[in-house]
């Protein structure tokens, strides 16, 4: 009989997730703790799957009204508090209950999900050009001005590194406030999230002009790839590079469904798929999206379409998040959120009355969190 020990990841520290595993006896295993982390897509190499098992019928738990539209996606810290922005120029902090804990006021939109370091800063953008860091109780720690908006969420890398795109086109580094380097991004915005993986310790981000780059921690750009298909494409949620358990790189455009090696050479491509958000990645390793006309895709992770299947009215701009049983939860266009099995047959979908372009989160008791362009954050339990 084969066994198996289960392993509690507990990172004590503020604004952790923490995670639960399950791995066979008698062998040495590697645990990357970049895998699960308080930011856009619930971790660095933004795959959108979490081992956390999410509703299978709705049952609101309540809605929070913020003055303006949510674009941006929540983020849980380690205390069970749900932290976002809103386009009416404030950060939220929320309890599990809905109860406003601390707000904080930029100048302009808060489009960027916040990314939580593990001493629990708090680290967003906004479209007044700056990039901020708060304490985990919402007080200003520092903020630096960069040349554009930033509506991206950002990656906190060993060292204190901060790295983070911003409108106009340009990757930045920034450490304690300071800015240590800037690189241009061949001439277009972006406001994709950056992803990264510890393994080759690159960055990995596209911008509108439909460029895929790969940069060192040091700014420097070690290649770039050109594939046709974006111009404008929509908010935060867009454009960002998912990165598999084997270092292999996804991301979609008009053009297409697209997969690169982490040296730059592509894979493979799937013209037929238009869509405007990256795949997810389910817990075997296929590749989830909804296209622009409301058709959900499985992929495999060689490039094949396992089902197409017409589960929405509209396009997304919404992640597919992934459970732990391959459940995918999502929001869409045609002012609907949707539960889908991992056959992708409906289990439920709730009309909010306005666009949902905001990507779900969901705690470890399984509660899920998304936003819509009426301004409220909904709670599913």
């Amino acid at each position: 009989m084969r066994k198996s020990i289960v392993v509690l990841i507990l990172m004590l520290c503020p604004g952790a997730l923490w995670a639960v595993k399950e791995y066979p006896t008698g062998a040495t295993h590697l645990v990357s703790f970049f895998s699960h982390v308080p930011t856009f897509r619930f971790g660095y190499a933004r795959q959108a799957r979490i081992k956390f098992n999410g509703p299978t019928r709705y049952r609101p738990k309540w809605t929070y009204a913020t003055g303006k539209e949510i674009f941006s996606s929540p983020v849980i810290d380690r205390h069970g508090h749900v932290i976002f922005g809103s386009r009416d120029d404030h950060l939220y902090c929320l309890d599990k209950d809905g109860a406003l804990v601390w707000k904080f006021k930029a100048d302009d939109d808060i489009d960027s999900t916040v990314t939580i370091g593990k001493d629990g800063t708090i680290y967003f953008g906004s479209d007044d050009k700056h990039f901020y860091a708060l304490t985990a109780s919402g007080r200003l720690k520092w903020k630096v001005k960069t040349s554009g908006e930033i509506r991206s969420s950002a990656l906190v890398l060993p060292g204190g590194l901060v790295v983070v795109p911003n409108y106009d086109g340009y990757l930045l580094g920034i450490k304690n406030g300071q800015i240590l380097w800037s690189r241009y991004l061949s001439g277009g915005w972006c406001n994709a999230a950056p992803a990264y993986n510890p393994d080759d310790k690159m960055i990995y981000v596209v911008n509108n002009r439909a460029s895929l780059f790969a940069v060192d921690t040091s700014g420097n750009i070690k290649w770039s790839q050109y594939v046709t298909g974006y111009g404008y494409n929509g908010k935060v949620q867009n454009g960002t590079v998912v990165i598999d358990d084997n270092g292999n790189l996804f991301f979609s455009s008009r053009s297409g469904v697209y997969s690169y090696t982490s040296k730059g050479k592509q894979r493979w491509h799937l013209s037929s798929i238009q869509t405007y958000i990256a795949p997810s990645l389910t817990q075997t390793g296929d590749l989830v999206v909804v296209d622009t006309k409301g058709t959900l895709h499985k992929i495999s992770e060689s490039g094949k379409i396992l089902y197409s299947k017409k589960v929405s009215g509209r396009e997304t701009y919404s992640s597919i998040l992934v459970d732990a049983k391959d459940r995918m939860y999502f929001g869409s266009r045609d002012d609907k959120f949707y539960a889908l099995d991992s056959a992708g047959n409906e289990l439920f979908s709730i009309l909010v009355g306005k666009d949902v372009e905001s990507s779900p989160t969901i705690s470890p008791t399984g509660v899920i969190y998304f936003g819509t362009d009426w301004g409220k954050l909904h709670a599913i339990r």
